[in-house]
């Protein structure tokens, strides 16, 4: 299948038609050295050309090769064809081959064990002599094959994957480039660009290609045929023909991989039709390349990869040949590109100092979860029994981590966000234990309870579904990963520990966040699950899960470089309900100043999401009680701002208790469900403060009363409790804390702080009302602001 069908881009010379008429009533004669097939390579092209069906016009030819292949050859029609397109006998393959290599009945391996096909009216050929001296062309026909513009045209391709093609490509011309007598591919393009299912590059239809020079001669001089758009500018003036010519086309096919657009687009304004005169003045500044690049890899490719790309391409198109590299130094560049993982992100204000947005409890005073009527009881038992149920999801007896996920609605922490264009606002769980980020789309059945109106993709100008091919999609583990429909939709099913699941499609759109200074922050093609079908335990209040974990898929993965890859919150006293608590991004997360303790974090498989620390002991009171218990393998536990109470290995928690009990030396009293140490109030508020340090690897955290004692009507609760299983980090220790999460160090910092003076300085209540989309100035500025941002990206 040709990929520039869709295009409608005319050849400096068309001859198709011309020489299928040459083909089919004037054949030339075979030269005089064919060389001869085997009994068994007849047998196996027989087998081939039995299995085809070949256009009309090429019927009686096909009819003639059978004939010789079996044994009775036509005495009117020679066995040699002559390839459509082709004006010189010794030119119509892509290279010779030592041996015939049948693949899928019709592609041929090369030599360098990569792979020629031809796609329409055009020649797949079987040689004995590797130096191209003696060819024996056949006719070939459709097969199931699709070029890089055709895919291009319905699917995003994923950065490695680009890289991939451009390598294959690239290993394709040097191989011409390379014979003895050099072969000039002339029209070289990504329409003649073949793609298998694995992305595996195939060059075709080499009507055009010629002998290069020989002897003293230092181009071939032929009249000019190719694509306007990938033609050597020396060429088309003059029709002199160099393997230099090939170069240049290249180099814009290299344009194309890094922006996405066509080589010629006489769609677009004037200044933007040709893409090199275009695209030239970005290619040497890594700050504006960026401007340029496909819209479509959402930021997911390497900066110093795709600037690397970019002075290769503007060396291919060098208007002096002679400055042109040559495809082995290509070939050896790009391949030294595959290994670099400095993934960027397209977004449009994040590095403008980093942004911060509210973090709201779900018992706040602005929460739509807010209870009026609960007890300061009430609010602890829901603490503890939702802490235990998210823990009951860690355990080792539960499904895989990557399968069975923590239960989001369990999680204590709300935020505000916006999807597509117009934005619309949803409010969301925001949670460490998850990375999908996603929410119930229309049409939803059976979905649960929303109390607002569900997204609708339809009414978003930026929706876009990735498909199975997509490098998102590729993320997902196969048991989660739904793939293989006929829509090739990158389709999801994502369970939880409680039987509750969302099903939908991976899909991409404009996330919007709203800055707690005014700004509003765009995200194009932000990842995330559009679920259809979703069940179990979720709130009607909630519209669905903003992950904050470790994997690809979270939020804080996908915006990546542009937040330098660190977010931080400051967590306020739960006494405080009437203001939010504030999570930051980019360089406004970063902790600086005296007091600040870091200690690395670690993800432990098959646990990608979670961010483990390692725990070496505890004192209480200036006194040591000794190890954790537990192997210091590293990374023994979880750190979690969904979970309200901190859960600690058995043994070490006895040793711990222990040694609280007698530094307040007070008779305990019987704890709660959920709770296991507790005091009367009365006396309680009487001892002196009592600080818990806990000894992480590299940094020593002091907990106040404050993070470790919590009060419950006339009692006082301790807020750590024993646990056979996983062992977190609780939300309700890290109150009154700055909290960093350094991604790419792989850190977490802490700093003690007063959270109020981060935190907003007004807050309001959030209304359904609030939650349907932005207020109409808020639009209009967002409406500029995308605005501005296409144009400087177009």
């Amino acid at each position: 299948m040709a990929i520039h069908q869709a295009l409608a881009i005319p050849s400096l010379n068309t001859a198709s038609s011309t020489v299928l008429t040459r083909a089919s009533s004037s054949i030339p004669p075979a030269p005089s050295n064919l060389p001869l097939l085997t009994p068994e390579q007849c047998q196996q092209l027989l087998a081939i050309l039995n299995n085809t069906s070949p256009p009309p016009s090429m019927a009686h030819h096909i009819g003639s090769i059978k004939s010789h292949l079996s044994g009775n050859p036509s005495t009117t029609d020679p066995l040699w064809i002559l390839d459509s397109g082709a004006t010189d006998h010794m030119v119509c393959t892509p290279a010779a081959l030592t041996h015939f290599t049948p693949v899928h009945g019709r592609t041929v391996q090369l030599p360098n064990g990569s792979y020629a096909t031809v796609t329409h009216v055009g020649s797949i050929v079987f040689s004995l002599d590797l130096i191209l001296k003696n060819v024996l062309c056949v006719p070939t026909f459709y097969f199931n094959l699709i070029s890089v513009r055709q895919l291009w045209l319905s699917i995003s391709l994923p950065w490695g994957t680009r890289l991939k093609i451009a390598i294959g490509a690239a290993k394709g011309l040097a191989f011409l480039h390379g014979a003895e007598k050099p072969v000039i591919y002339r029209d070289f393009k990504t329409s003649n660009v073949l793609l298998d299912s694995d992305f595996n590059a195939k060059l075709s239809d080499f009507g055009l290609a010629k002998m290069g020079p020989e002897g003293s001669n230092t181009h071939v001089t032929t009249r000019v045929m190719g694509t306007y758009g990938y033609a050597a500018p020396e060429y088309v003036s003059t029709g002199h023909l160099t393997t230099t010519s090939d170069i240049y086309s290249f180099g814009v096919v290299l344009l194309e991989l890094l922006t996405g657009r066509r080589a010629m687009d006489k769609t677009r304004p004037k200044t933007e039709q040709n893409l090199i005169d275009w695209a030239k003045p970005y290619l040497t500044s890594s700050r504006r390349l960026r401007y340029i690049m496909d819209p479509r890899l959402a930021g997911q490719y390497s900066v110093k990869g795709a600037k690397e790309m970019a002075l290769l391409s503007l060396q291919c198109v060098s208007l002096n040949p002679k400055d042109r590299p040559r495809m082995p130094a290509i070939i050896e560049t790009l391949e030294g590109l595959q290994q670099l993982r400095d993934m960027a992100v397209t977004c449009v204000e994040a590095k403008i100092g980093g942004f911060s947005i509210e973090l709201i409890h779900r018992d706040s005073q602005l929460s739509p979860f807010h209870n009026h009527s609960a007890t300061p009881g009430d609010l602890a038992r829901n603490d503890a029994l939702r802490s235990l149920a998210r823990l009951n999801q860690f355990r080792p007896s539960s499904k895989n981590k990557i399968e069975s996920m923590v239960i989001p609605n369990e999680a204590d922490y709300l935020m505000k966000l916006s999807i597509g264009s117009p934005p619309v606002e949803i409010l969301a769980i925001a949670d460490t234990g998850s990375d999908l980020v996603w929410l119930q789309c229309k049409p939803c059945l059976p979905c649960y309870q929303q109390d607002h109106p569900l997204f609708d993709p339809m009414k978003s100008s930026t929706y876009k579904e990735l498909s199975c091919y997509s490098e998102s999609c590729q993320n997902l583990s196969l048991p989660i990963r739904k793939c293989g429909n006929t829509q090739n939709e990158c389709q999801y099913y994502y369970p939880y520990g409680d039987g509750s699941y969302t099903e939908g499609v991976l899909t991409t759109d404009t996330i919007t966040l709203g800055s707690t200074d005014g700004k509003v922050t765009a995200f194009p093609n932000s990842v995330f699950g559009c679920g259809y079908n979703n069940s179990g335990i979720f709130s009607s209040h909630e519209s669905g899960i903003v992950g904050l974990g470790g994997g690809s898929l979270s939020l804080v993965s996908q915006l990546g470089a542009e937040i330098e890859q660190k977010f931080s919150y400051c967590l306020l006293p739960r006494t405080i309900n009437n203001y939010a608590s504030i999570l930051k991004f980019g360089t406004n997360a970063v902790i600086s100043g005296e007091g600040v303790i870091s200690t690395p974090f670690q993800y432990k498989y098959p646990d990608h999401t979670s961010y483990y620390l390692t725990l070496e002991g505890a004192s209480v009171g200036g006194k040591k009680i000794g190890n954790f218990h537990k192997p210091f393998t590293g990374g023994n536990i979880i750190i979690d701002s969904g979970t309200t109470l901190t859960f600690l290995e058995t043994s070490f928690y006895n040793d711990l208790k222990a040694a609280v009990i007698q530094v307040i030396g007070l008779e305990p009293v019987p704890a709660p469900q959920g709770y296991d140490l507790c005091y009367l109030k009365t006396y309680f508020s009487a001892v002196p403060e009592m600080t818990i340090v806990l000894h992480f690897n590299g940094a020593d955290l002091s907990l106040k009363t404050l993070n470790t004692f919590r009060d419950w009507e006339d009692i006082s609760c301790f807020t750590m409790v024993p646990t056979e299983d996983k062992n977190l980090f609780g939300n309700w220790a890290q109150m009154n804390f700055l909290v960093e999460y350094d991604l790419a160090s792989k850190k977490v910092s802490f700093a003690a702080a007063d959270c109020t003076k981060y935190s907003p300085s007004f807050s309001t209540p959030i209304s359904l009302a609030h939650t349907q989309t932005l207020s109409r100035f808020s639009f209009i500025f967002f409406a500029l602001y995308v605005s501005l941002y296409n144009i400087l990206l177009y």
